[in-house]
């Protein structure tokens, strides 16, 4: 069953006080794009894909959709809208009692079961070695997951993610969930290991080699953007205190 999740991230906006963060994402400036919602097309390899919501009875489910030119296919029916693909394979959750992430060849559409259990959500994946799922806590965050796609073997990385962002070979995790204010910013190797917390603040991109994120003011009212190093070094603010962040600093 599909849930409704309120969620900050580059597809759901929430406002507060005047300003729009984004949170429970996972991109990839890898070859994979993710994607968490319903209804929002997302482009790789020449191909279109998206996550289109429909009603059977009194449940909302989705139904994954690939267009090539001007072939249209549907890919799996009665999924969640949570996704991620490099336009040759994808991985999207099928809905039931206990989820399952499927893992489906594009071109040759044969499926195969990666892994199940209950609320489990597809998240990013890192050149089709290592996949990021977790168990959706709902308000509070992704309890997230690498899973070697070679050995199975899973790793649990953090508790109550908000966002994570892979860039080349680290993967960066804020743990809001959801709310707005000061968490912890922590980076991980590809595998999940090595969790380094950089900063307490809000996670909004990596990018250039650097981690871009806001620091909330005592009543969350105002954000002042900063930027460092992957290992945390060379903190510096960017702006002044913003009663919005500008959409430029948020992950593209």
């Amino acid at each position: 069953m599909l849930k409704k999740r309120i969620v900050l991230c580059m597809f759901f906006v929430i406002s507060f006080s005047g300003m729009a963060l984004m949170t429970n994402r996972v991109m990839a400036s890898s070859r994979f794009i993710s994607n968490i919602t319903s209804d929002r097309k997302q482009k790789v390899g020449g191909k279109t894909f998206v996550a289109k919501q429909y009603q059977e009875g009194e449940e909302y489910k989705c139904k994954i959709i690939m267009k090539s030119g001007s072939k249209s296919t549907v890919i799996a029916k009665n999924t969640n809208c949570d996704f991620v693909t490099n336009g040759n394979v994808i991985y999207y959750t099928k809905s039931g009692v206990k989820n399952t992430i499927i893992k489906c060849n594009i071109r040759t559409g044969k499926k195969t079961k990666v892994i199940s259990g209950y609320n489990y959500m597809v998240k990013g994946c890192s050149n089709d070695n290592y996949l990021y799922y977790g168990i959706d806590e709902a308000a509070d965050g992704i309890d997230l997951y690498a899973l070697n796609l070679k050995t199975k073997r899973k790793r649990h990385m953090v508790s109550g993610v908000g966002s994570a962002i892979l860039y080349k070979k680290y993967v960066v995790t804020d743990t809001n969930s959801g709310a707005v204010g000061n968490y912890p910013i922590n980076v991980f190797k590809l595998n999940g290991t090595g969790k380094k917390k950089i900063v307490d603040g809000c996670l909004l991109k990596v990018s250039g080699n650097k981690i871009y994120y806001a620091k909330a003011s005592d009543d969350c009212s105002k954000f002042k953007i900063y930027t460092c190093t992957l290992k945390g070094k060379n903190k510096k603010a960017i702006s002044g205190w913003l009663e919005r962040i500008p959409a430029k600093y948020f992950e593209q």
